[in-house]
């Protein structure tokens, strides 16, 4: 059983709470930030999660 990595779980995560409040459709300053920060953190996340991956295997 192949053992999860956190970051990428976490990363995916963020993003679909970004596509979660694209989907509601707030007009508010504070959804847009969230959908921004959740976003990028998501990617930041996954990215590390790859790379620890790498690092793992070799």
């Amino acid at each position: 059983m192949r053992k999860n990595n956190w970051y990428i779980t976490i990363g995916v995560g963020f993003i679909a709470l970004a596509i979660l409040l694209k989907v509601f459709n707030l007009q508010h300053n504070t959804s847009i930030f969230f959908q921004g920060f959740s976003t990028g953190l998501g990617l930041v996340l996954i990215v590390r999660g790859f790379i620890m991956n790498r690092k793992k295997q070799k």
